[in-house]
């Protein structure tokens, strides 16, 4: 599961760079600018999982993801003690 976190990791950041390589004198259209923030919605969105996710395996001492942040340690704090809560 962590690889293939990774590997849609990288296909997010692949996807949502190619879509900002535009010249900045170039009028963009609305249609154009929904794809955009979709794409990087779903690249932060996936950079976030990966980020609670490493925390988890950095705790069983296995190899990471990406580097855990500081928020992503408080996220997964908060699930896993919701998790305990309900017995899981």
């Amino acid at each position: 599961m962590p690889s293939e976190l990774l590997e849609l990791l990288h296909k997010s950041i692949t996807k949502a760079s190619g879509t900002t390589s535009i010249s900045s004198n170039i009028i963009i259209d609305e249609k154009y600018m929904d794809g955009y923030w979709h794409l990087r919605c779903f690249e932060l969105s996936v950079k976030y999982v990966c980020d609670c996710v490493s925390v988890v395996l950095m705790n069983e001492w296995k190899s990471v993801i990406v580097q855990p942040t500081e928020r992503g340690v408080m996220l997964a704090d908060k699930i896993l003690k919701k998790l305990s809560k309900l017995n899981y």
